[in-house]
């Protein structure tokens, strides 16, 4: 009866990813639960841990870019194809994600150099996230999560996770 209970457990409400997700931040225009001890600045960026003395350069960023002047844009797919064009054989993946409040949008990730650290220069992996910003603006929610590539597969399930839960604030 046990095993029963457990599959049914499984098969209705998935399996879990074991993100560990803090308390929700909330700006002027959005809303995300960071994750967990994850420190917050300005409430639009999360630094993540450092790991056994080694900073994995974990980030998670939130902004709004306004798609104005020559960078006016029809739609959304056509924003992150002048995004890929710009990235171009770093381009690693790109596909569709939907936060749990249904807000579309597309993944992109993508490999480069940290070029802040000219002497050890480590390749990292970062996820972009594009959302389409409230209909009364032309505008792009970006959410960008950074991690040295040694340490993605750690850490990309819990970026994944945490901007599942993001939400624009209506005014």
């Amino acid at each position: 009866m046990k095993i029963l209970l457990i599959l049914i457990t499984i098969i209705c409400f998935g399996i879990s990813t074991n993100a560990q997700l803090g308390a929700r931040i909330t700006n002027s225009i959005s809303s995300i639960c960071p994750p967990l001890n994850w420190k917050n600045s300005f409430n639009v960026v999360f630094n993540g841990p450092v790991e056994q003395g080694e900073n994995v350069n974990s980030k998670i960023q939130t902004k709004i870019e306004i798609s104005g002047g020559s960078r006016t844009v029809k739609n959304l797919k056509e924003y992150v194809d002048i995004e890929v064009g710009l990235l171009g054989s770093r381009v690693v993946s790109r596909s569709s994600f939907k936060t749990n409040s249904d807000i579309v949008g597309e993944k992109v990730i993508f490999k480069t150099k940290d070029g802040f650290d000219p002497y050890s220069n480590p390749l990292l992996k970062i996820q972009y996230f594009f959302y389409r910003g409230e209909k009364e603006y032309n505008n792009c929610v970006i959410i960008t999560c950074t991690v040295l590539e040694s340490k993605a597969s750690k850490y990309f399930l819990l970026f994944d996770e945490s901007v599942k839960t993001f939400k624009h604030i209506k005014k």
